[in-house]
């Protein structure tokens, strides 16, 4: 009887716009220790959330705009995404990489994300190319983060 009670609270809550404490609760990589993105996420990520609640913005490195569909969010992460041609340069390489971030609040002062990158070459010099530190590999922080209190 209470899981009833408690759907309902949970149903109703807005997410709340501010600062939010963020613990790094696992990672997950195929990439080797000297690859650049297995810096963790830092540790403040401001949140707003628009009037209308329609949008989330998460301030990172760079403002990413996600929409907000109730308590959830889900967008690529573009200021990381990026493809790569290496022909140019004398490589027969396509070097793509591709970000995302999602996550849910489960009350209107916390939620739960994950930030993910992989990377992916095509064409015959991408061994050269993972020899000098840009391998096929992925990379998922998951994340909790609070609002901490007033």
């Amino acid at each position: 009887m209470r899981l009833f009670l408690l759907l309902p609270l949970v149903a109703c809550a807005t997410p709340t716009a501010g600062t939010y404490a963020v613990t790094i609760t696992q990672t997950e990589t195929s990439c080797p220790d000297d690859f650049f993105p297995l810096a963790a996420p830092d540790e403040a990520i401001e949140v707003d959330v628009n009037a209308a609640l329609t949008e989330v913005t998460l301030v990172l490195v760079i403002e990413e705009a996600c929409p907000l569909d109730g308590l959830a969010f889900s967008c690529p992460y573009t200021s990381q995404d990026d493809a790569v041609d290496y022909n140019a340069d004398g490589i027969d390489a396509l070097y793509t990489t591709e970000a995302g971030i999602s996550g849910e609040w489960s009350e209107s002062d916390a939620f739960t994300a994950v930030t993910s990158l992989s990377s992916t070459c095509s064409g015959s010099g991408c061994a050269e190319l993972a020899e000098s530190g840009k391998p096929d590999c992925t990379v998922a922080w998951y994340w909790s983060a609070e609002l901490p209190p007033a």
